[in-house]
């Protein structure tokens, strides 16, 4: 499983409309436990649909919700279906 390391950042403008950075404690307030996530078949799995002769389906990329309370990750299912 990859390592991952995300950091939040944003920015905003001040009343002079000054460009300014937004702490990531405030960009993690508004935007809520997200980030960018990419699913795939695994590699075991589409190098054997390729010995089959099978196509395998491209990656979805999305928008990943962080529980930190979960223990399985979930997918929705017109994503596992799409796969």
């Amino acid at each position: 499983m990859p390592v991952l390391h995300s950091q939040y950042s944003g920015q905003g403008t001040n009343p002079a409309g000054e460009v300014i950075p937004i702490p990531p404690s405030v960009v993690l307030a508004g935007r809520g436990p997200c980030l960018n996530v990419t699913i795939a078949v695994a590699d075991q799995i589409a190098q054997e649909l390729v010995k089959q002769g099978k196509p395998v389906q491209p990656a979805v990329s999305g928008i990943g919700l962080i529980d930190t309370g979960a223990s399985t990750t979930c997918v929705d299912d017109e994503t596992a279906q799409q796969l």
